[in-house]
């Protein structure tokens, strides 16, 4: 992890990073990551056949299709270190540089057409959320440690940085400089506590969640993490809480 988050600091010059991170590992030494580097090619970087028009939008057609909706017992941790073991040996050099299109690159989960059906016919929810600089490393690893301490796990995790052009004046905006972290979560019980768990340690760490994801945040955790005045007449009017029957 101290590893993967130097690198992420180090190559922050890029104009997209990104790193895929195998969280999943009782031992913090055995969790493999992959950090994609990206930036725009310049005409002379292209092939032949795509100098003639660069600029031409192609759609991104799934390669493969999830036929019908999971049993909710396949989606394991098993199954999620096998598919980790799959991704992460598919890199089989220390490095690679290569043209790659922009929806591979952003978009990289829609080669598999309902992919959502994996995780069963309850779904899932995403947990994603940003710690500042200054106790992101200490929280970011605390963090994936209460996760993999509570058995619970997650098949998806996403890190990047934000940078110091990402703070707004919107009264609950969410970007700031700092690292974020993104993780899948199969709804279920376990799971909701686990999050719920999580929403503190965010919290402690001087983070804030990403209210567009979130399913659970409590309001006095929003109104900390926020600092929004709920008084305010015009404001959150219409706020009203989700509930889950899980």
């Amino acid at each position: 992890m101290d590893e993967l988050l130097d690198k992420l600091e180090e190559y922050n010059f890029y104009t997209y990073s990104v790193a895929w991170l195998n969280c999943n590992s009782m031992k913090n030494s055995t969790r493999k990551s992959i950090l994609l580097l990206g930036e725009h090619a310049l005409l002379k970087d292209l092939p032949v056949d795509k100098k003639n028009n660069p600029l031409k939008v192609q759609r991104s057609n799934p390669l493969i299709n999830v036929p019908f909706t999971f049993p909710s017992f396949i989606l394991n941790k098993q199954f999620i270190s096998n598919w980790n073991s799959i991704y992460y040996n598919k890199q089989i050099k220390k490095e690679s540089n290569f043209l790659i299109h922009y929806n591979s690159f952003f978009y990289p989960l829609d080669s598999i057409s309902n992919w959502n059906r994996v995780y069963g016919k309850k779904g899932f929810t995403q947990f994603q959320f940003v710690i500042p600089f200054t106790k992101g490393k200490e929280g970011i690893k605390n963090i994936i440690d209460k996760i993999v301490s509570s058995s619970c796990f997650s098949p998806l995790a996403i890190l990047k940085i934000m940078g110091d052009k990402c703070e707004y004046a919107a009264p609950i905006s969410f970007p700031m400089p700092g690292y974020t972290l993104a993780l899948d979560f199969k709804l279920n019980r376990q799971n909701i506590d686990l999050i719920n768990q999580l929403h503190t340690l965010v919290l402690k760490y001087e983070g804030k969640i990403y209210l567009t994801k979130d399913l659970l945040i409590p309001k006095n955790l929003f109104k900390e993490m926020y600092n929004t005045d709920f008084t305010h007449p015009n404001k959150f009017q219409s706020l009203q809480s989700t509930r889950l029957d899980i």
